[in-house]
């Protein structure tokens, strides 16, 4: 009986252990291909063009300049290729960005993942309030900068865009 018991537990460690082993090397492997993948051969001039179109488009919208601000957008088809904002994704930003124009427009963060999978917060002030006023004057939005053949373009954080080349970037 105490054979078997010793038997049992010695099966059932061998299993822990081999399973964890298994996950470990699992996961590492996972860690690598994510490692590989994230590599975004980045320098100082990237970040301030990210930085120079986000304002300049933040400009545009504080100035109610809708047409100039939409015109720098563009769309990411297939996940390869820079295009024109579709109409039908021109209009849908004309709306939302024109419902929501603000006073002041701050940028809150940049991440850069890869080329296609960059992400700029910025924040928009829609009125002024007194401090003790707890309703909220600000909205935050995405955009979308993608680099392609060294030249930066901005895009939209939207559920189209973003199905067709998705984001590992979470909010």
């Amino acid at each position: 009986m105490k054979r078997i018991s010793f038997f049992l537990i010695l099966c059932a460690a061998l299993f822990v252990v081999t399973s964890c082993s298994k996950k470990k090397s699992t996961l590492q492997k996972i860690d690598e291909e994510l490692a590989d993948k994230t590599i975004i051969d980045m320098n100082h001039n990237d970040t301030v063009a990210v930085y120079d179109l986000t304002n300049q488009f933040l400009d545009y919208l504080k100035n109610s300049d809708l047409d100039a601000a939409i015109g720098m957008l563009h769309y990411l088809k297939d996940g390869r290729d820079i295009v024109a904002l579709p109409q039908e994704l021109e209009q849908r930003q004309r709306m939302i960005l024109g419902n929501f124009l603000g006073l002041t427009y701050k940028i809150d963060e940049a991440r850069f993942v890869t080329e296609t999978d960059c992400q700029v917060r910025y924040t928009a002030t829609l009125f002024e309030k007194a401090d003790d006023d707890p309703v909220s004057n600000k909205i935050s939005f995405f955009i979308k900068p993608v680099r392609r053949e060294g030249q930066w373009y901005l895009t939209m954080a939207d559920t189209q865009t973003d199905s067709t080349h998705g984001s590992r970037i979470k909010n």
